[in-house]
């Protein structure tokens, strides 16, 4: 029913707080899907392409920023990586 946009941060070497970045992109899109109440979400790799953010690096941010969340409700999160990431 809803699509919520974000624009990732770019790679610039990991000493600009890229991470803390990339993370709250990741809270902002979670903080308006629990507002919103919704009982599934899918949501891309950010930043792991045309940001040229390191994929492991950007998986470990994004399951950190959602396994993290306080979310109100029990929403089931669908994290969508490409078929070469292993998503351990």
């Amino acid at each position: 029913k809803h699509i919520i946009h974000a624009v990732p941060p770019r790679w610039c070497g990991g000493k600009h707080g890229e991470d803390q970045l990339l993370e709250h992109c990741y809270r902002s899109v979670l903080t308006l899907a629990d507002q919103l109440n919704v009982q599934s979400l899918a949501i891309p790799l950010l930043s792991e392409d045309r940001c040229g953010y390191p994929t492991e690096r950007g998986l470990s941010v994004a399951k950190k920023a959602i396994l993290g969340f306080p979310f109100a409700g029990n929403p089931t999160i669908y994290l969508v990586v490409p078929p070469t990431v292993k998503a351990g």
